[in-house]
């Protein structure tokens, strides 16, 4: 749980018989989605971590998994407009967020997990090798 002023509130139950609806939210929606399940917030509440300041721990790794995710899904984006549109932040912050966030996720077991269970519940598991593959680039 995150340990601001951010209120937490439970995560939002999808009915088995609604599943085939997810797959029309766009998958960076499905992420950050996911990834606020993942900490207990909602969808809002990551927005706000993506344009929030701080520099603590919990909410600087919300926001540099949002940022990676979104390279990871959409490579042909640049940097710099990613960091426009996800915390007003310039290229090579976003550069150094995918490569933080690859190497917390090569290293930290408990980190993969999560990663894993927020790629699995947002059902974008195809960019689960922008991860764990050392050979892989985020600038082309």
């Amino acid at each position: 749980m995150i340990a601001t002023a951010l209120t937490t509130v439970p995560a939002p139950y999808i009915a088995p018989g609604l599943k085939h609806q997810i797959n029309h939210i766009p998958p960076i929606r499905r992420a950050i989605i996911a990834i606020g399940r993942e900490h207990g917030l909602t969808e809002q509440q990551v927005n706000d971590c993506l344009w929030n300041k701080s520099r603590k721990r919990e909410i600087v790794i919300i926001r540099q998994t949002v940022q990676a995710m979104v390279k990871f899904l959409y490579p042909k984006i640049s940097l710099k407009s990613i960091g426009l549109q996800y915390g007003n932040k310039n290229h090579a912050t976003i550069l150094n967020s995918c490569r933080v966030i690859r190497n917390i996720y090569q290293t930290d077991r408990g980190f993969t997990r999560r990663i894993d269970r927020i790629l699995l519940n947002a059902e974008i598991m195809r960019i689960q090798h922008y991860f764990s593959d050392p050979i892989v680039s985020f600038v082309k």
